[in-house]
């Protein structure tokens, strides 16, 4: 059993279990009906721990459908280290003097 702090959830552990002890990789198929979990709620479960690190997963084509395997990899979280994003272009405020608004091209003078 895989004893995780406060941030995992009941249904994360028994997936991260289930996945710890199968030797080959999953479908969601597969882990929902070993976990006693819906689907839809499996699938999301399944992503949340491939964004956190705990499983790596791809496509696979069997039998002319595509499929989903997920694959336990580690019990530790890796930490993504946190990058500011600057932005590409920042908007700037130009003044202009008020003439050129009322008479742009210079006429009658």
């Amino acid at each position: 059993m895989i004893k995780w702090k406060s941030t995992a959830t009941d249904k994360q552990t028994k997936i991260l279990n289930y996945l710890k002890k199968r030797k080959t990789p999953a479908t969601i198929k597969e882990v929902s009906l070993q976990v006693k979990i819906e689907k839809r709620p499996c699938e999301q479960v399944l992503r949340q721990l491939t964004s956190k690190g705990f499983l790596k997963s791809w496509l696979t084509m069997d039998t002319y459908v595509k499929e989903r395997v997920f694959e336990y990899v580690t019990d530790k979280v890796q930490e993504k280290p946190f990058v500011k994003q600057v932005p590409k272009f920042h908007k700037s405020r130009v003044t202009v003097e008020t003439k050129f608004y009322n008479n742009p091209f210079n006429i009658g003078q």
